[in-house]
């Protein structure tokens, strides 16, 4: 693991990519299935088109799940662009293997430029954070054995903002104490760039912030935020920045290369916000 900005435009979305872009309850079939398929792929032009108009220093990537997304994970790789490999189930009461004990093997066969994963981990609710705090301890030691990058997104609940800096820190205190060792934090925006550095002294591990579908104007004060403090090495923005352009494109309101300009756009847009504060 290096120090080079990371910039992502995750779409490993399952729930939600069904619920936001058709309106229907996951899981899907048939041709909404095929539908969110190409809908991945359009994301993955628009990164792709983006990557050949940045010029800075620092790596643009993706996370994608295998339901999805096998075709963008097979382009990936054979384009070189980094990538990340969604590993839980599309369920969030606590954190499950999407292949259950034979999660090795599936990443083996993947090979993923980082190993990804999700939890809901809300300080307080012991009972779920134990079955979660051995299962990710498993997928550590793995990525540790195994010599793979491990990216672990971490998300504290609904609370006020001034009681979310103190409780991912605490998450993070607590999971590192239970041998979890991540090479890179994913985590939920601050407010400012003080806060971020009093939360980069929770770990010697990279942190990147996340989007969680928030507005424009929402994601734009995070990130400058984060680029500004200093120890964030970069951001991983999905729906902010895919969603409208996709529902527009599904509603007819825009052709397939439109689309893909619409996306990197707005991938470019934040990307020129990181850059402007680093």
């Amino acid at each position: 693991m290096n120090n080079t900005p990371l910039y992502i435009l995750p779409c490993d979305h399952r729930g939600s990519f069904a619920h936001d872009l058709l309106g229907k309850p996951y899981p899907v079939k048939g041709q909404d299935k095929q539908t969110l398929i190409a809908c991945k792929e359009i994301v993955l032009d628009a990164i792709l088109y983006t990557k050949n108009q940045y010029k800075g220093d620092a790596a643009l990537a993706t996370i994608i799940d295998e339901e999805f997304g096998t075709p963008v994970i097979r382009r990936a790789k054979k384009l070189s662009l980094p990538f990340a490999l969604t590993t839980e189930g599309a369920t969030h009461d606590v954190y499950h293997f999407l292949h259950g004990d034979s999660f090795g093997s599936a990443i083996t066969k993947i090979n993923p430029t980082f190993v990804k994963a999700l939890i809901y981990y809300t300080p307080g609710n012991e009972k779920a954070n134990k079955i979660t705090r051995a299962r990710l301890l498993k997928l550590s030691k793995f990525c540790t054995r195994e010599s793979r990058d491990f990216m672990l997104e971490v998300l504290v609940g609904t609370m006020a903002e001034s009681k979310k800096e103190e409780a991912i820190g605490s998450v993070i205190d607590e999971l590192q104490a239970a041998g979890i060792t991540p090479n890179i934090w994913k985590v939920e925006g601050l407010p400012t760039s003080i806060a971020w550095k009093r939360l980069a002294k929770h770990t010697s591990a990279a942190i990147i912030v996340l989007g969680r579908g928030e507005s424009k104007k929402q994601v734009e004060l995070w990130l400058r935020a984060a680029a500004k403090s200093g120890v964030v090495l970069g951001f991983a923005v999905g729906r902010t920045v895919f969603l409208k352009p996709l529902q527009n494109f599904l509603a007819g309101k825009l052709t397939r290369p439109q689309t893909v300009d619409a996306i990197a756009k707005n991938y470019l847009k934040e990307i020129k916000t990181w850059e402007k504060n680093r």
